[in-house]
């Protein structure tokens, strides 16, 4: 880990570009926990009467009627998102990667990059946002629709103009990946898109945050770090060394 530290401190150094990946990994280890104590506390009612054992599962189950879905649902955004502040680890890495050229592509919707200082025209959220969930019909049609729409049909198609002028822009670029916590729920995202790029652009470099899949393929072994070790650790180290 010791050479790895000091290997990733280099290149993130010599870097012109950092683009960030963030699966909800991240956010675990940021700790907004999708099981566990705090989820059991936030959730007790519902664990007992439907037996959910995290808040992915929940968002699948079919519940006895619309007011119950509701409860549920708003319950997670205020937990996941609006009832959060910006986390250490999120506002640690924007430290890390603030005077750089960065970009992020993240599958996660709790508005964690927003909230801790990330350029909003330098993020893709490809899944949206926590916050602006509402119900097809929707009670009125005042600002949360409006929101909405805006977001579908304008903003969304903007970050990804961006991040596609961004990609283009550095393939000549020695760019590093930070990949963090990206599994295989939604693997084609991210995880996927960042080993090919890699591969395909000689000046690439990626770097694998994950405790459970740190693992890369064989063709990128040499362009690559996988670490599977405490995220908030290795982010407070690099920022010591930075400062």
């Amino acid at each position: 880990m010791k050479e790895n530290l000091k290997k990733l401190k280099e290149i993130i150094n010599k870097a012109d570009r950092i683009l960030i990946g963030a699966g909800s990994g991240l956010s675990t280890a940021a700790g907004i926990e999708y099981s566990g104590k705090q989820f059991e506390k936030h959730f007790k009612p519902f664990i007992q009467k439907y037996g959910f054992k995290d808040l992915y599962t929940s968002g699948f189950l079919k519940y006895n009627s619309l007011e119950e879905y509701w409860a549920v649902w708003s319950n997670h955004i205020n937990y996941s998102d609006t009832g959060r502040e910006a986390t250490k680890l999120y506002k640690d890495i924007y430290n890390l990667v603030k005077d750089k050229n960065y970009f992020v592509i993240t599958s996660n919707v709790d508005n964690q990059f927003y909230k801790s200082g990330f350029d909003k025209n330098k993020i893709f959220a490809v899944q949206g946002s926590y916050s602006l969930n509402q119900c097809s019909q929707g009670c009125h049609d005042k600002h949360l629709r409006k929101d909405m729409n805006f977001i579908q049909n304008k903003e969304w198609y903007k970050m990804q103009k961006n991040y596609d002028k961004f990609i283009e822009e550095s393939k000549t670029k020695n760019v590093v990946l930070l990949e963090f916590g990206v599994g295989f729920n939604t693997p084609g995202i991210i995880r996927y898109p960042f080993e090919l790029m890699t591969y395909q652009n000689d000046n690439w470099f990626l770097v694998r945050f994950n405790k459970n899949y740190p693992m890369t393929p064989n063709e990128i072994k040499h362009k690559s770090i996988e670490i599977d070790e405490d995220i908030q650790e290795i982010i407070t180290e690099l920022n010591e060394e930075k400062c």
